[in-house]
């Protein structure tokens, strides 16, 4: 969904709920390399519900979890997870100036969506430079760190790192980010995902900052795992049609191709 100014283009571009039904990172790409391209200087685009790649393991062994299933049931499923580093790297190499806002789900309750699924949001060519925050760590805050971030807050922006989501390391001295949220209404800052940590949260400004890349993200390629599955059933259904009364032989595709 785009909104569109009298220049005819749009200043946003919203991609919500629907990024795990790509096939991959290529097609991905191709999206968010278009939506950078079409917003208008200062524009922003949205991206909302990502699945958290780093966290597959943990999602699926929570979708296992009260029931009858195994975590490895989950393994083959074909809808795309996204490491958020790789929306940052697809922003960086998109040859226009991008800030990057990794937004934790701040909704209460404890469900699969504050658990494992985050917003990005891209500022394309925003106007302004941004300042240096002072950056404090949660580890080294003393007391109630929580009304101990209230009140750095409260005197000047700051970033606050290594934060622990009480949702995903329940044991940890941590916040959810929704009480985190509570105490940053009206301060410009925004609970963040950390992107070396998905359990950890992190207070940054609402309109976001530079991530630095290292190396080339982790990917998900759902089309693989659709295709390891779907070739044998096709595959044994075409045999079954062609030579009635023929045993046929197991069809196995290997998920991971190497071309």
């Amino acid at each position: 969904m785009a909104e569109t100014m009298g220049d005819g283009r749009p200043d946003c571009v919203l991609i919500n709920n629907v990024a795990q039904c790509f096939p991959g990172t290529q097609y991905l790409a191709a999206v968010l390399g278009g939506a950078i391209d079409a917003v208008e200087a200062g524009g922003r685009v949205i991206l909302g519900d990502l699945r958290h790649l780093g966290l597959r393991d943990r999602h699926h062994r929570w979708l296992a979890s009260g029931v009858a299933l195994e975590p490895t049931r989950f393994s083959g499923e074909e809808e795309l997870y996204v490491d958020p580093l790789l929306i940052a790297y697809l922003a960086a190499t998109s040859g226009r100036r991008v800030n990057v806002s990794v937004r934790a789900k701040t909704m209460s309750g404890d469900t699969e969506i504050t658990r494992y699924r985050y917003d990005v949001v891209l500022f394309v060519d925003p106007a302004d430079d941004q300042p240096i925050l002072d950056e404090v760590c949660w580890e080294d805050l003393s007391g109630d760190r929580l009304e101990a971030v209230t009140l750095l807050v409260k005197a000047d922006p700051v970033v606050v790192t290594g934060i622990p989501n009480m949702l995903l390391d329940p044991s940890s001295d941590g916040v959810s980010a929704n009480a985190l949220s509570a105490v940053l209404e009206g301060t410009g800052l925004v609970v963040a995902v950390a992107l070396d940590d998905p359990t950890r949260l992190e207070v940054r400004p609402a309109n976001g900052h530079v991530p630095r890349i290292e190396a080339l993200p982790p990917q998900d390629e759902p089309l693989d795992r659709f295709v390891a599955r779907r070739l044998p059933e096709v595959l044994r259904a075409y045999l079954a049609e062609s030579l009635p009364g023929v045993s046929l032989p197991e069809v196995v595709v290997d998920p991971k191709p190497v071309w």
